[in-house]
């Protein structure tokens, strides 16, 4: 409950609080949308720490090691590329990827092995749901802060 609200806040108001940390205009200019794609990948990889936990709890311990090869052959290249053609932002693109790919694929693999009948209700009411409360809450605030 606290995980989603707090990583949306740092994504929608990022402008707002690298200002406020650096009061330097020009390096929160350069660097806010670096930091908003960093805190919604950030945000994305806590998620992952319960199903992870999961795993454990039921001594699933090659799931972890097979997921984290599979990312490294397949998303080291990624990233290379994306930092040297898209600097700073590129890097930051590459975690998000990784942690949007590790939600999706690791939520449906760990549900059908371990927990079959509750993906469907995980996905409404433990991500979308949240998701979309917060960002419209979060949306309605940052548009009338403009005002």
């Amino acid at each position: 409950m606290l995980i989603i609200p707090a990583f949306l806040i740092l994504a929608f108001f990022s402008e707002e609080l690298l200002y406020l940390v650096t009061s330097d205009l020009k390096l929160t200019q350069n660097t806010k949308i670096i930091l908003s794609v960093l805190a919604v990948a950030n945000g994305l990889n806590s998620l992952l720490n319960i199903p992870y936990q999961l795993t454990l709890a039921y001594g699933w311990t090659k799931y972890a090691l097979y997921q984290n090869i599979l990312l490294i052959v397949t998303l080291t290249p990624l990233t290379i590329y994306l930092s040297l053609y898209y600097s700073a932002l590129g890097g930051a693109a590459s975690w998000l990827i990784l942690n949007v790919v590790i939600l999706i694929t690791g939520s449906i693999i760990i549900h059908k092995r371990l927990i079959e009948n509750e993906f469907i209700q995980w996905c409404i009411y433990g991500l979308f749901l949240p998701l979309d409360m917060n960002v419209a809450v979060l949306w309605f605030f940052r548009e009338i802060s403009y005002w």
